[in-house]
């Protein structure tokens, strides 16, 4: 096999390649970015981080502008 890798020109085989997890280093598997132990964590923390990113917290007029809207939309399916 060795004569052949030479002749077609291919490195040789060096085994299996590490495929470390981005949390802890070990070792994560195909496909994954995190091992199997960390990913609900990583999951949370990106869902907590994307969150914090994206979202802001509503004013008390807005909140009560968007509350208002809510039932007047409420009172109008009653209505018909």
């Amino acid at each position: 096999m060795a004569e052949l890798s030479a002749l077609l020109g291919h490195r040789p085989y060096s085994g299996a390649t590490s495929r470390p997890c981005a949390r802890c280093g070990r070792h994560r598997g195909h496909g994954q970015k995190y091992c199997a132990a960390c990913r609900d964590e990583a999951k949370k923390e990106y869902m907590a981080e994307y969150h914090r990113k994206h979202y802001r917290r509503l004013t008390p007029e807005e909140l009560s502008a968007v509350r208002r809207a809510n039932v007047k939309k409420r009172w109008r399916q009653d209505a018909a």
